[in-house]
């Protein structure tokens, strides 16, 4: 018990000291666990002598009863023994069945003398049988007697209290009853002593019990009493009532092998079937508690004999026992005895429920003592705690300083109070190192916050050039200025610093000295390294103080120059990613700009255009961009979008961005349609002379020879005006184009000599035409259609994005008739695609970039500078409230920079006058943004840029 009270009290304290909680509480889980154990001990103690008393009781119980049952049955069964052999002399002096039924008061006589019996029975060797058995007040009497005729006649005569003949009738059910048969008739036979049967269905009750029979003389009849097995389970219930212990209890009569002959409930048995008779064992009884004490094997233990043995079954203990009585029977019966032990413990629980509560009524004075106690001690200790949590939360706030007459505390007060004012100092430099994006102001910040918080006269900051390798002021910061002084000093060079190392003295990380110095002033000095990362030198940080500082405060300067050497570097960092990521964006603009001459300076001109626009409407009054502002983080975003809007061109092919005519590939394929306009003159000067050389006429070959030579240079310069592609063209010419091209002419060379793989395999499958072949002059060839790659992922991704341009089936159409047939310009649908594509590939790359939050809107602005505000853009179709104004701003840079280009090989620049009256009507037919266009000209925008594209100057700006 020791042992496991010195346990527990060492688990409890490693709990305790894991809890956070107030000393009040910690107080009480040390003195009243002490007193809830105090309590327990002889709480625990009651229980269990009670629960010993209470079973020793029990078991006292459970014997007196077994034995005052075995007394009352063997009193009863002598009485059975005494009546029959009361009714053996009656019968051996009256041994007819005439005689017998003349003697019925003797019968109602022994019925009332003992309520055990229910029947009594005479069986004669003949086969005859009478039976007396109890009918409410009354007796039934029934017969089985020969007859003269042969067999035998059943009748059951049925009396009242009074013994008058109520009823008398033939009851064929006893006519199969053979007396010979039964089994006590067979156990009374030769022994001349009373017997006693096993037990049976009675015939006249249908009820199991016992027979005790008796054969009058050697020849004479047997008779016999029976003795249902409801009235043993009335005698049990009788004797043992219902209590054990002072609980409730269940109670049962049980043979050796373990079959319940009556158990202490009155219930009586259902009457069964003579061929149904069954006793149940007791490990499958219908109650739960008997039949836990059949299967727990409690019967075979004989130790167990004449006391309570606990034991569980299910989940559920129990207390069981049985006792051994002998009875008339004449044989070993148990009375078995069950009960839960919740039941029979109840007393001993309420017992230590008792102590429980005493106990309780202890520890309720006790903690308020602890309490009372507690309040006084942790005072102090609460209003530190409250400044501690204050500190935790980041709460500068005033608060009184704490002071107690014990030393501890006290000490502990005036930490606190420093603790508040350096982390309040330290969180301030730290605010102004992470809030500025500018690395010149966090410098002078630096400065001056480190000055403040160690008290010093003056802090300069010397920052590490590294083209020069010297240290150069960057900032200063004095007492007697209130603002940030300039920065002054002299350089440092790296042997100047190594000199006032050796010169000073290291004192927590800081070289310290009392006079000189790196300014060469009076008064003492510190010297702080400034080190990136990697320890490379990035500054050093230089102090003038009155009186050199003590060693934790130069310590925390030290901390100070740590946290200002990352915040710089970082600064740094952040700075020279953001140039290198402009230098990057501006660099692909460049790429694609100089990719093509038709293109030039566009995606340069168009970001200047546009910021240009965006300052113009930020700063405007008007009411359409009253609303609108932009910040530092929108003014990046769209920087971005403006040099980012047409980066998907670098997937567009040159050729078709460059595509001057109708069949310009890579080539411009009119040369070889002019080759076999030249192989079909030559053809026709061939037969010429075939005809002189056939003697026809020379006159009319020579004219058919002139005809013909001149039908092919006007059709060659039509189908070459045709791959021009300026005006449009005209059904006529079209039907003229769809004739000349129908021309036939002969090939004999192999089409598919020196193609390249990819070419084959868009005639794979095309048998090649035997050679020669007569083939139409300009032709659409299945080679020339490249179908569409299929790219689920893509267009899923497009879906995603809200991109709506649809398609056209083939990748490439590169037809000759189909090109040359063109109507206007010199794209095919599909190179118009191609063309329009640019501007998803935009949106699919910006759209791939990891860019911060605030970056995230350059994707929509760079995306819908070719939509138009009635819906009828590209590439997702974007109505007017969904285009913001940046991307308005950028639609009007884009077209604007395109009208006005002087760069463009394939068009002369247009005046400012043109431009405008176009732009005026794209804005009429809401393409434009109308008051955006206005701002863009009444600002003077249009006509500055107009300028700088007439003169080919251009300007590139950076974020506002």
């Amino acid at each position: 018990m020791a042992h496991r009270i010195s346990l527990y009290m060492t688990s409890m304290m490693a709990r305790v000291r894991t809890l956070r909680q107030p000393l009040r509480v910690h107080l009480a889980a040390i003195f009243l666990p002490m007193v809830l154990l105090a309590g327990s001990i002889p709480s625990y103690m009651a229980y269990k002598e009670g629960a010993r008393l209470i079973r020793r009781n029990a078991t006292g119980q459970f014997e007196r009863a077994g034995e005052r049952l075995d007394e009352e049955l063997e009193e009863d069964f002598k009485r059975v023994n005494e009546t029959l052999d009361a009714l053996s002399r009656s019968t051996s002096r009256y041994p007819s069945i005439g005689e017998r039924m003349d003697r019925l008061a003797f019968y109602q006589a022994l019925l009332a003398e003992d309520t055990l019996i229910q029947s009594l029975i005479h069986g004669y060797e003949d086969g005859s049988y009478l039976l007396i058995t109890r009918n409410g007040q009354g007796l039934d009497a029934i017969t089985r007697r020969p007859v003269r005729q042969g067999g035998f006649q059943a009748i059951r005569a049925t009396y009242d209290a009074d013994l008058n003949l109520v009823q008398s009738a033939p009851d064929p059910r006893y006519l199969s009853f053979v007396p010979q048969d039964r089994p006590w008739y067979q156990d009374s036979l030769g022994s001349g002593q009373a017997a006693v049967t096993s037990q049976y269905i009675s015939h006249s009750t249908g009820l199991p019990g016992y027979t005790f029979s008796k054969r009058v003389s050697e020849s004479g009849p047997v008779v016999g009493i029976d003795i249902p097995v409801s009235s043993l389970t009335d005698a049990l219930a009788d004797s043992l009532g219902r209590g054990v212990g002072g609980a409730q209890s269940d109670m049962a009569l049980v043979t050796d092998e373990g079959l319940v002959v009556a158990t202490a409930e009155t219930t009586s048995p259902p009457a069964l079937p003579e061929a149904e008779v069954r006793l149940p064992p007791l490990k499958e009884h219908e109650n739960q508690s008997l039949r836990a004490a059949g299967r727990s094997g409690i019967l075979e233990d004989p130790q167990n004999d004449g006391r309570y043995q606990s034991f569980r079954h299910d989940g559920i203990s129990y207390a069981a026992g049985f006792i051994r009585v002998g009875v008339g029977l004449g044989r070993n019966l148990f009375v078995v005895g069950v009960i839960e032990e919740w039941r029979l413990l109840s007393e001993a629980r309420a017992l230590a429920l008792r102590v429980l509560l005493s106990t309780g009524g202890v520890l309720i004075v006790v903690s308020g003592l602890v309490i009372v106690v507690s309040r006084r001690i942790t005072r102090k200790l609460r209003a530190l705690a409250e400044s501690a949590e204050a500190l935790r939360g980041f709460d500068f706030s005033e608060t009184p300083e704490v002071h107690s007459s014990v030393l501890e505390v006290d000490q502990l007060g005036d930490t606190v109070t420093l603790l508040r004012t350096t982390i309040q100092k330290f969180i301030t430099i730290n605010h102004s190192l992470h809030v500025s994006v500018d690395v010149g102001t966090v410098v002078s910040d630096i400065a001056e916050e480190i000055r403040t918080v160690s008290h010093a006269e003056r802090c300069r900051i010397l920052i590490f050039n590294d083209t020069t390798g010297a240290y150069e002021p960057s900032a200063s910061a004095t007492a007697a200025a209130a603002e940030h002084a300039e920065a002054s000093g002299a350089s440092l060079s790296p042997s100047d610093v190594e000199r006032l190392q050796r010169q000073g003295t290291l004192v927590a990380g800081a070289s310290c000295g009392q006079s000189g110095g790196p300014d060469g002033g009076d008064g003492p000095w510190v010297m702080v390294p400034l080190a990136d990362r990697s320890g490379e030198p990035m500054g050093l940080l230089l102090l003038r103080y009155d009186q050199l500082p003590q060693e934790a405060t130069l310590g925390f300067v030290v901390a100070l120059s740590a946290t200002a050497a990352l915040s710089l570097e970082t600064g740094w960092l952040l700075r020279q990613q953001k140039e290198v990521f402009e230098a990057l964006i501006q660099l692909i603009a460049t790429a694609i700009d100089t990719k093509s001459p038709y293109t030039a300076r566009h995606c340069a001109k168009v970001p200047e255009i546009t910021l240009a626009l965006a300052r113009q409407a930020n700063e405007s009054d008007a009411p359409p961009f009253q609303s609108f502002a932009l910040g530092p983080k929108d003014w990046e975003a769209l920087y971005l979008a403006a040099w980012l809007h047409d980066c998907g061109k670098v997937t567009t092919p040159e050729y078709v961005v460059d595509k001057a005519t109708k069949l310009e590939t890579i080539h411009n394929r009119i040369h070889e349609v002019r080759m076999r306009f030249e192989l079909l003159k030559s053809q026709a000067e061939v037969d010429y002379w075939r005809g002189v050389a056939g003697g026809e006429s020379v006159d009319a070959l020579r004219q058919t020879l002139a005809d013909r030579l001149k039908q092919l240079d006007d059709d060659f310069a039509f189908v070459a005006t045709c791959n021009i592609g300026g005006e449009a063209m005209s059904d006529a010419d079209a039907d003229r184009l769809t004739a000349i091209a129908a021309t036939p002419w002969v090939r004999t060379l192999d089409d598919r000599l020196g193609m390249s793989r990819e070419e084959l395999s868009r005639v794979e499958g095309i048998a090649p035409a035997p050679l020669p072949t007569v083939e139409p002059l300009l032709a659409d060839r299945p080679e020339h259609r490249i179908e569409r790659p299929s790219d689920p992922t893509r267009d899923a991704h497009l879906a995603a994005l809200g991109v709506t341009l649809k398609a056209p089936h083939y990748l490439y159409d590169r037809g000759e008739l189909h090109n040359l047939s063109i109507r206007r310009g010199t794209l095919t649908d599909e190179e118009r695609y191609k063309i329009n594509e640019h501007i998803i590939e935009s949106i699919r790359m910006i759209d791939s970039l990891p860019l911060p939050k605030h970056l995230k809107s350059a994707r929509d602005i760079a995306g819908g500078h070719h939509e138009r505000l009635d819906g009828k853009g590209y590439p997702m179709g974007l109505s007017a409230e969904e285009l913001s104004i940046p991307a308005r701003i950028m639609a009007i840079a884009d077209v604007f920079e395109a009208l006005t280009a002087s760069d463009r090989p394939y068009k002369p620049p247009k005046t400012l006058e043109q431009v405008l009256a176009i732009m005026t009507s794209m804005a009429k037919g809401h393409h434009l943004d109308p008051d955006l266009l206005q701002l863009f000209v009444e600002s003077g925008l249009a006509a500055r840029f107009a300028s700088e594209a007439n003169a080919g100057r251009t300007e590139t700006a950076g974020p506002a």
